[in-house]
């Protein structure tokens, strides 16, 4: 995922939420694109947040239309 400009305010549980968010939507039958598309909004929305406080719904989706994958080639791959 490429950087996405949030203003970070704490940083507590962000790992476990991008793991949550990323399960679930595998959960869902969504690629793996989708699926860290997801958790990386799930992480983003959370550490705009205070503390243990998790995001609202609204935040996360707001967040997954604005993140970009992309993807990395290996090293001598075609």
């Amino acid at each position: 995922a490429l950087p996405t400009g949030a203003r970070a305010i704490s940083t507590v549980g962000a790992g476990d939420s991008l793991l949550a968010g990323f399960l679930l939507r595998q959960e869902t039958g969504g690629s793996p694109a989708e699926c860290l598309r997801f958790g990386s909004a799930v992480a983003t929305a959370k550490v705009e947040c205070p503390g243990p406080t998790m995001p609202e719904t609204a935040q996360i989706l707001a967040w997954e239309k604005k993140i970009k994958i992309v993807s990395l080639r290996r090293s001598g791959s075609r």
